[in-house]
């Protein structure tokens, strides 16, 4: 049974011959121990992969300035506009500036259609390859 079809007969409760196998991988998980990360990647064989979506570019009109990137050192600002601060290579830092602060704030919050729709076609894309 090759990934596709696992995946699918599993998202349907159709008997699959095993449970899809996924991982997420930091880059510092590649950097300190490559050799470890392909001994457990040709154990384990993923079924599902992650797309990368793109980033953010000029949602709501407004540019985001990144400092860092997201698993650099630095200020990573994402989609949603939360600061993100990061003092370790190859990791995901921490929100330090969130865009719900209080109650008051859900307002605020409105869906990224463009990102939405461009993650989709993404997605689309990749899964007819």
């Amino acid at each position: 049974m090759n990934s596709r079809e696992r995946v699918r007969r599993t998202l349907t409760f159709d008997y699959s011959d095993r449970v899809p196998c996924d991982l997420w991988i930091l880059p510092i998980g590649w950097s300190k121990y490559p050799r470890e990360m392909r001994t457990i990647l040709e154990r384990y064989p993923l079924d599902i992969e992650m797309v990368m979506w793109p980033k953010p570019t000029d949602y709501y009109y407004r540019k985001f300035t990144v400092n860092g990137g997201q698993y650099g050192v630095g200020e990573y600002v994402d989609e949603w506009g939360c600061i993100i601060r990061n003092i370790q290579v190859g990791v995901m830092g921490q929100i330090k500036d969130p865009l719900v602060k209080s109650w008051a704030d859900l307002k605020k919050i409105r869906p990224l259609y463009e990102s939405i729709r461009e993650k989709m076609k993404t997605a689309t894309k990749y899964s007819k390859t």
